[in-house]
C-alpha cells in the first residue's frame, strides 16, 4: 500500500492534469452559466456542484494510471511479495480522496476569485452553510470518486481488447459527470423529464443529489429550499428523500469497490 500510495502522490503529472482540467472546467461552467439569465444566481448548490468535477477526474485519472501501472513489471511484483489486490485497490482510493479533496478546495477558491469580477456568482452565499453541510459535501466528494475509480477499474479490467481500455475512464467520467447535475446544473436538468429519468442510470446522481438536497436545506424545508435546485413548480425532482439517496449512494459505493477488487487483473 506504502509503494502505491507514494508512487501516486509523487505522480507530477497527476497533480497538473487533475488541478488544471479541473479549474479549466470550472472556469469555463462557471462563466457560462453565471450569465446563463440575467434573472439567474449561481447558488451554493449549483456552485458545490460544479466544484464537484475534481471527484470525476481524479476518479478517472487514477484508473488510467492503474491500467498503465498494470503494463510494468511493478504490480507483478507487488503480487509475488504478498500484496493483495484490495490493498491495491484502497491505497490507489485513499490517494484519489486527497487529491479530489485538494481539487475541491482549489476549484472553491477559483470560483471565489471569479466572483469578485462582478459575475452572478454569489459566493458569499456559501457561508450561509453550517459545518455539517460541509461533512456531506466531504462524504460526496470521497463517494464519488470511488464510485468513477472502481466503476472504470472493473469495466478495463473485464474488456479484453487492451486497446480499448484508456477511452473507459473518459467515456464514463463524461458520462458520470453529465447527467449527474455537475457538468449540467439541476435548474436545467429538472426541466427535462428525459434528462431527469435518464439521470437514474449516472451512478453519481445519487451522490450530488445529496448535496443538493443538504445544501439548500431541502431535506428539512422542502417548500423553502427546494426552488434553489429547481427552476420552478412544474420541474422534475429526481429524489427528493435524503434517506434514499444516503443508503443507494453507499449501496452503489460498495458495489462498485467489490466488483473492482472481484475483476481485478494483475495484467
Amino acid at each position: 500500500m506504502r509503494i502505491s500510495l507514494s508512487l501516486s502522490l509523487r505522480n507530477e503529472r497527476a497533480w497538473v492534469i487533475i488541478n488544471l482540467s479541473s479549474l479549466i472546467i470550472v472556469s469555463i461552467l462557471s462563466f457560462g452559466y453565471s450569465n446563463y439569465s440575467s434573472n439567474f444566481v449561481l447558488l451554493p448548490p449549483q456552485i458545490i456542484c460544479l466544484s464537484l468535477i475534481p471527484a470525476f477526474i481524479s476518479g478517472g485519472y487514477f484508473a488510467l494510471y492503474l491500467s498503465n501501472l498494470k503494463e510494468s513489471s511493478l504490480l507483478k511484483r507487488m503480487k509475488f511479495v504478498g500484496i493483495k489486490r484490495y490493498s491495491i485497490i484502497f491505497s490507489f482510493i485513499i490517494c484519489s480522496s486527497i487529491f479530489t479533496i485538494i481539487g475541491f478546495c482549489l476549484s472553491l477558491l477559483w470560483v471565489y476569485i471569479m466572483s469578485t469580477f462582478q459575475l452572478n456568482l454569489r459566493f458569499s452565499n456559501l457561508s450561509n452553510l453550517l459545518w455539517w453541510n460541509w461533512v456531506w459535501v466531504i462524504l460526496a466528494l470521497i463517494l464519488i470518486q470511488i464510485v468513477v475509480f472502481c466503476t472504470s477499474v472493473a469495466i478495463m479490467d473485464v474488456i479484453k481488447y487492451k486497446s480499448f481500455r484508456p477511452i473507459v475512464p473518459v467515456i464514463l467520467v463524461t458520462f458520470l459527470a453529465l447527467f449527474s447535475d455537475v457538468l449540467i446544473p439541476s435548474f436545467i436538468t429538472t426541466s427535462s423529464g428525459f434528462l431527469t429519468y435518464f439521470g437514474y442510470l449516472s451512478l453519481t446522481k445519487y451522490m450530488s443529489w445529496l448535496i443538493l438536497m443538504t445544501s439548500s436545506f431541502s431535506f428539512v424545508d422542502y417548500e423553502g429550499g427546494i426552488y434553489q435546485v429547481i427552476n420552478d413548480k412544474d420541474s422534475y425532482v429526481f429524489i427528493s428523500n435524503i434517506y434514499a439517496l444516503l443508503i443507494l449512494s453507499i449501496i452503489i459505493t460498495s458495489t462498485t469497490v467489490f466488483l473492482s477488487i472481484w475483476f481485478f487483473k494483475w495484467k
